[in-house]
């Protein structure tokens, strides 16, 4: 059996529904269930909800505070309920719990576990928790018996672990907990008598020497004798009190003089207490003694499992990365996979973990996280969400941890490559939008492969979407009119072409960057004779109104495209053919020619003629003058990245004044209109964090 659904109600921050639905609803999965989200998601209620309702095997105490009643911001509430779901019972667990069972639509055994906290006023007007710990189907529950819910306990490791506190001697020491519920105590009374009597002999003999007297220095015990009164001189501490005390005790008194040291009683508990572990290494650092501790409970879990037949096996771990570098991290995840698949029966090992940790979430299956934002939980497993096989073989080979911080982020922008992802940054900052304020993330999926990360926050079946704002930028990749060619002029190109017969005009200009990459695709063939002609007709201008209503197309089938899904998203398109040919057609466009030159030439004269003669024919043809700009970019020669690194910096480097200016003509203001080429990018920042933004 598992633990197959957790409902809260009024617990913590999550609120009740009108209705009466829970405010919160979590689905897991047998194995490894991850709860990733930001701080204050609500990952921790989740772990403590679990064991506040099914207990630890350990049996640490859980004391319930007026913080786990949900405030409202005036008052807190007068109860909370948890309710757990357990499916997938065998026969035996069947029989345990039988009582208590419910069946599911496909009428299979179920356990439904309800817990209800109501505060309460006594008769003589203390006030008091009426915790009701029941089992069995809706209206038909009844209280839990302790023998049953000793099958439903879990095994728990609480954040910020201190590892020293936890293994050595003291009242915070969680040894005596961890050794008390091993089976080698729990299931053998000889084991236990073994321990209580080896210690019972050891402290005889150190009350005896110190009531009756050490050997002294000079008459040392024979061998085998160092009780015996043989040892005729000896040295009492036991005496010297007697003495002093005789003294101090008036006559009628003496016989309270009498003493004798005395260990306290030993019993398995006290034995322990007084104990430790740790390494046979010195000086362990943090990360290390967690591993430590967090091995002494692994074990416990391990064999709990081997010696208990029925119940769930269930492991609560907040914050696994705690203290731990990224590879050690890596490592404790990957050993719990193999431990879940070591097991005999893993459908009833469960392992539910909350984490910060980038690394830690881009390491497993992306089918085992359970995602928290806007007081909700989403799973992401298959039939939860719109991923298909192929997408999550994609995600768990593509996402890395500078991807995987998309789940801890309030926003979300998705890049095509490192140009967008080094300069929404610096423009970010320049609009005083800066992108770290807003909790938002950049996503470079190094392609246009956007659909797995959306469809990664599209659940099935849902109406209502997961609310992270989701902003997609990506180039149009439509060229301009220096690439143009029309319906007319393709059948006069099919005619000069020896090769396939399936090209089409959309091919020319629009799949293909360059009508030499076309050909190179296809590998294409012409009569000599006859490429003057082929020239000419590819140097034929599409009309620009031909031009714009592809680029519509295009956006609209993007639109469309991704309205299929239900992730909370929307498409940021450039308007012209790339975002380095737009910058070049925008605002920004001074900076930007200033960044290729920087990039392209060495020499200060060959940047000053590259700037020169860009500006020069940006004021007869201002796509002739962005096309020759962008040239070298296309082809490949000058690094689009280095070139946006170099624009960031020049942008940074601004004086106030002229950032503010800059900001004018980009956004608008009452003198400049918005700079449409710059628009599309201005609105993907906004909508991420969470602004409207107009519809075009």
């Amino acid at each position: 059996m598992f633990l197959k659904t957790v409902k809260l109600y009024d617990f913590r921050k999550f609120v009740s529904r009108v209705n009466g639905e829970p405010g919160l609803i979590v689905k897991f999965h047998p194995g490894l269930n991850i709860i990733v989200g930001e701080n204050d998601s609500g990952k921790t209620a989740v772990i403590d909800a679990i064991k506040m309702l099914l207990g630890t095997v350990s049996d640490d105490r859980t004391s319930i505070q007026d913080e786990d009643f949900y405030f409202d911001g005036t008052e807190f509430s007068n109860d909370f309920k948890i309710e757990a779901v357990f499916c997938s019972l065998n026969k035996y667990e069947a029989g345990t719990f039988l009582e208590w069972l419910s069946f599911d639509d496909n009428n299979e055994y179920e356990l439904h576990v309800k817990l209800t906290v109501e505060r309460k006023t006594s008769e003589a007007g203390r006030q008091y928790l009426d915790r009701n710990l029941v089992a069995g189907d809706e209206g038909a529950e009844s209280s839990l018996a302790s023998g049953a819910r000793v099958y439903l306990r879990v095994t728990y490791l609480k954040a910020l672990r201190n590892a020293t506190d936890e293994l050595t001697p003291g009242f915070r020491s969680h040894l005596p907990q961890l050794l008390a519920a091993h089976s080698e105590f729990r299931n053998h009374p000889e084991h236990k008598l073994k321990l209580v009597q080896a210690l019972e002999e050891a402290n005889a003999i150190i009350e005896e020497y110190l009531s009756d007297g050490f050997p002294s220095e000079s008459n040392p015990p024979k061998d085998n004798d160092h009780l015996s009164d043989n040892n005729l001189e000896k040295q009492s501490i036991n005496k010297e009190l007697h003495s002093v005390l005789r003294q101090l005790f008036d006559s009628q008194d003496q016989d309270k003089s009498d003493t004798r040291f005395q260990l306290t009683q030993v019993t398995l508990d006290q034995i322990f207490k007084q104990l430790s572990l740790s390494s046979e290494s010195v000086n362990l650092g943090l990360g290390n003694l967690n591993l430590l501790y967090i091995s002494t409970e692994l074990a416990l879990l391990k064999d709990h499992s081997s010696s208990v037949v029925y119940g769930p096996n269930i492991m609560l771990i907040e914050e696994l990365e705690a203290h731990l570098h990224v590879q050690a991290q890596i490592r404790l995840i990957k050993y719990i996979e193999r431990y879940i698949l070591s097991t005999e029966d893993n459908s009833s090992q469960q392992f539910i973990l909350t984490s910060h940790s980038v690394a830690l979430t881009a390491s497993i299956d992306q089918r085992s996280l359970i995602y928290m934002n806007a007081n909700k939980a989403y799973s992401m497993a298959p039939e939860d969400t719109m991923l298909k096989e192929a997408d999550y073989d994609f995600l768990n080979r593509f996402l890395d941890a500078t991807k995987s911080n998309l789940f801890f982020a309030k926003g979300i922008i998705l890049v095509e490559g490192y140009a967008e992802n080094i300069l929404l940054p610096a423009l970010a900052d320049l609009i005083n939008l800066p992108l770290h304020r807003s909790g938002i993330s950049i996503v470079n999926v190094g392609g246009t492969s956007f659909n797995q990360y959306i469809k990664l926050f599209s659940q099935k079946g849902k109406s209502e979407k997961i609310g992270i704002p989701i902003s997609i930028i990506t180039d149009s990749d439509i060229n301009p009119t220096v690439y143009g060619i029309d319906s007319e002029s393709a059948e006069k190109i099919q005619e000069l072409i020896s090769g396939p017969s399936d090209l089409s005009v959309g091919l020319f200009g629009e799949e293909y960057a360059t009508f030499a990459k076309l050909v190179d695709a296809f590998k294409l063939r012409f009569e000599n004779t006859k490429i003057k002609d082929l020239i000419i007709q590819v140097k034929k201008f599409r009309s620009d109104s031909d031009w714009a209503s592809k680029t519509a197309e295009r956006q609209e089938c993007l639109n469309q495209k991704y309205e299929e899904f239900s992730a909370n998203s929307k498409v940021f398109m450039s308007p012209l053919w790339t975002l380095e040919y737009s910058l070049l057609r925008s605002s920004l466009r001074h900076l930007t020619i200033q960044a290729i030159a920087e990039t392209q030439f060495v020499r200060e004269d060959n940047r000053e003629k590259f700037i020169k003669k860009f500006e020069e024919d940006y004021k007869t043809s201002p796509n002739k003058a962005a096309y020759n700009a962008y040239a070298a970019l296309n082809k490949g020669s000058v690094s689009k990245t280095q070139v946006s690194e170099q624009l960031a910096k020049l942008i940074m480097g601004l004086s106030q004044d002229e950032k503010e200016e800059l900001k004018n003509k980009i956004i608008g203001d009452t003198t400049h209109s918005q700079n449409e080429e710059c628009k599309y990018l201005i609105n993907a920042i906004k909508f991420a964090s969470g602004q409207e933004v107009e519809q075009d």
